[in-house]
């Protein structure tokens, strides 16, 4: 069990993670920018069309619909991420790199600890963990638990970002069976 004592040695290290990722929550709006470029370019969602069973009461059994699928732009990297921090920051991205890894770290301590996390607009992080379930409580025992899951609640930057998306239609292509478009 951590000291309480030990926080306030995290505490230049949280100041740290807070100011890069107050600075940096429009990078995840936009991470293809050129470096100093200070104007905002928002790209939209790509989605594409997929039919599938329509599953809603009263519907025939062999009806279908069309839903919005929203595909990945792009998987950034750790190291991507980093650079696009320290093009907006004073800091270099072996710092960047630095205090994301010191923020991994104290995560990861202040879940197992079962803290929650709260990262100002960026957000919360929180540990839950699901049980079966026994008729007596006597029986029950900790080998019942299933995986811990991280959940994460975004904060008000991210939320309104989210509650407001642009969307770009596109077309997939399927292969044939020989490879060919």
């Amino acid at each position: 069990m951590e000291k309480q004592g030990d926080m306030q040695t995290y505490a230049p290290l949280f100041s740290a993670i807070f100011t890069f990722l107050h600075r940096g929550l429009a990078c995840f709006v936009s991470l293809h920018r050129k470096p100093k470029d200070r104007r905002k370019q928002i790209m939209s969602l790509m989605y594409h069309l997929v039919q599938r069973p329509d599953k809603s009461e009263g519907a025939a059994e062999d009806a279908k619909l069309y839903y919005g699928q929203v595909r990945v732009r792009q998987q950034i990297t750790f190291d991507q991420l980093c650079e696009t921090i320290a093009d907006r920051s004073t800091a270099s991205k072996g710092d960047v790199q630095v205090v994301l890894d010191g923020l991994i770290h104290v995560l990861n301590q202040q879940l197992q600890n079962g803290n929650s996390v709260q990262m100002g607009d960026f957000g919360s992080f929180r540990m839950s963990c699901g049980s079966r379930g026994v008729i007596n409580k006597e029986d029950f025992d900790t080998s019942l638990f299933k995986k811990g899951k991280i959940i994460f609640t975004p904060g008000a930057k991210l939320k309104n970002m989210a509650a407001q998306p642009k969307f770009e239609r596109i077309e997939v292509v399927k292969e044939a069976d020989d490879g060919t478009v």
